[in-house]
């Protein structure tokens, strides 16, 4: 499966704090008398706001400003492991965003302060989930990221997302994981330095349109795209994500609902073609090119009606409404699907190819833990 990563460099200095103990020295705690907060910072990345469409990129992740860049989870176990009676209540949907210098948020939070001597109970432990863009709540509009569970609700945090039928209501969504692909459970007071890989994926496939003249298009006509509607068969309106994903660079999609309506967008409406064009002349189907559609990752088939005019170099012209043409497809998060729609004098095709979605080269990303 063609899951790229989506690097998102984010890093977290947790520095030692005193405060939360569980008992006395008989009990083989022991304190550290140095704060250390929980800090975040970045070598380089990319990103985007839940109420801006198109595809998440690690530039765009680091939009100035509080709002933008990615929420994050925490929770407390006290010495226990990460289960499903545990509340987000260390850290709740919390903003962490680019200042232009840094990554930041606030209040502050501190690292518990209880370490153990060998024979005692186990040290406090916090486990982090994350995932991008941050959304305020309650979230805005019916479409993209429309809610998160509440952080009175037990267990890990889970995400309701909407898809939308435009391009400009596909909104992406990314989750956080560790370097094996599992979310980050169980972490207890760090060593100096000691770090934490966090890297973002897209829980979403990518549906990008092109269009282009098949070889019977005589030299210097122009084709319009009078209309086309595009039908997905067996894909889902919306789901929920939860942020627990038991298997490894692996979405764990739940609750998945309803049919995906008709995708729509604005055409672009002139081709200019030539005999014998290759497929790296084909150009967008609608808008500029980074117009795109995210879909939850499911199995079906994808139908096509178009409509469109021939113009001939002469002036003449020819409207064709062939039959519709079709295509199945397994949508897997983290690729990227172009179906590229051929337009004859008499007949239009239809076929896909799948691409690993990267929009920059991959970079590291710490969440240090000193």
């Amino acid at each position: 499966m063609s899951n790229e990563l989506k690097h998102i460099a984010m890093a977290a200095l947790i520095a030692v704090v005193s405060s939360c103990t569980r008992g006395d020295a008989d009990d083989g705690i022991t304190e550290s008398s140095q704060p250390q907060a929980i800090l975040f910072a970045t070598a380089e990345a990319d990103g985007s706001r839940a109420v801006t469409a198109g595809s998440i990129g690690t530039a765009r992740l680091k939009t100035v400003g509080e709002g933008n860049g990615f929420g994050v989870f925490a929770y407390y176990g006290d010495g226990q492991d990460f289960s499903s009676s545990l509340t987000p209540q260390f850290m709740y949907n919390q903003n962490v965003y680019w200042s232009g210098t840094e990554w930041t948020y606030s209040p502050l939070k501190y690292w518990p302060n209880e370490t153990l001597a060998a024979g005692a109970a186990e040290d406090d432990k916090l486990s982090f989930f994350a995932y991008a863009p941050y959304v305020e709540l309650p979230p805005a509009g019916s479409w993209g990221i429309t809610s998160v569970s509440a952080n009175s609700v037990a267990g890990a945090p889970r995400i309701t997302y909407v898809a939308g039928t435009t391009p400009a209501t596909s909104v992406d969504l990314l989750w956080g994981v560790d370097g094996s692909g599992l979310p980050h459970l169980n972490l207890t007071k760090p060593a100096v330095s000691e770090s934490v890989d966090f890297v973002f994926r897209h829980a979403l496939a990518r549906l990008d349109f092109t269009v282009m003249a098949a070889d019977d298009i005589p030299a210097g006509a122009t084709l319009t795209v009078n209309s086309v509607e595009i039908t997905p068969a067996a894909f889902h309106a919306q789901g929920v994500l939860c942020l627990n994903n038991s298997i490894a660079d692996t979405p764990q999609w739940e609750s998945l609902s309803g049919t995906l309506a008709p995708l729509s967008g604005t055409l672009n409406t002139a081709i200019t073609t030539s005999p014998g064009v290759s497929a790296d002349v084909a150009k967008p189907l609608f808008g500029d090119g980074d117009d795109c559609f995210m879909v939850i990752p499911a199995t079906g088939d994808i139908t096509i009606a178009v409509n469109y005019t021939i113009t001939y170099a002469g002036g003449s012209t020819r409207t064709v409404t062939p039959e519709q043409t079709e295509e199945a497809l397994t949508l897997e998060a983290g690729s990227r699907y172009t179906l590229q729609l051929m337009l004859g004098v008499e007949e239009a095709s239809l076929k896909a190819t799948i691409v690993p979605w990267v929009e920059t080269a991959p970079v590291d990303a710490e969440f240090v833990r000193n």
